[in-house]
C-alpha cells in the first residue's frame, strides 16, 4: 500500500515523502523524499510532482520527466503523472504545451 509521510522541519515547513506499507509485516519503507505521491507500483517506483518538476523515483534514485517541447512547465497545479506500469517503464499523465493547453502525455522509459 502506498502513502505519504510528512516531517516537520521547523518554521511551519514540512518535508514530504512517499512510503510503501507491507501489509503482512506492517513495515514502512520510505521510497522517495521530496516527491508528492501520485502513483506508484509494487516494485517501489513512485512518480509525481517534486520541487524541480515531475519526477519518477525509487529508493535512492530519481529523474525528472521531460515537459512537452515549448511547454510552460507549470508545476503540480497543471502537470501530473497519474498512471505507471508495473515495471515502471511507462507513465501516463498530463502536461502543458507551448500554447498553454493541457495535453495527455505518455512517458516511456528505456534502459541503457
Amino acid at each position: 500500500m502506498f502513502g505519504r509521510v510528512s516531517k516537520d522541519i521547523g518554521n511551519g515547513a514540512f518535508q514530504v515523502g512517499s512510503v510503501l506499507l507491507d501489509l503482512r509485516t506492517a513495515k514502512f519503507t520510505v521510497l522517495a523524499l521530496g516527491v508528492g505521491l501520485r502513483t506508484g507500483n509494487s516494485q517501489g517506483w513512485v512518480a509525481g510532482p517534486g520541487r524541480d518538476g515531475l519526477v519518477v523515483a525509487s529508493q535512492g534514485a530519481r529523474t525528472g520527466l521531460p515537459a512537452l517541447a515549448g511547454g510552460a512547465g507549470t508545476g503540480p497545479s497543471m502537470d501530473d503523472v497519474v498512471t505507471m506500469s508495473e515495471d515502471g517503464r511507462v507513465l501516463g499523465g498530463q502536461t502543458v504545451d507551448g500554447t498553454g493547453q493541457i495535453q495527455a502525455v505518455r512517458w516511456t522509459c528505456t534502459r541503457a
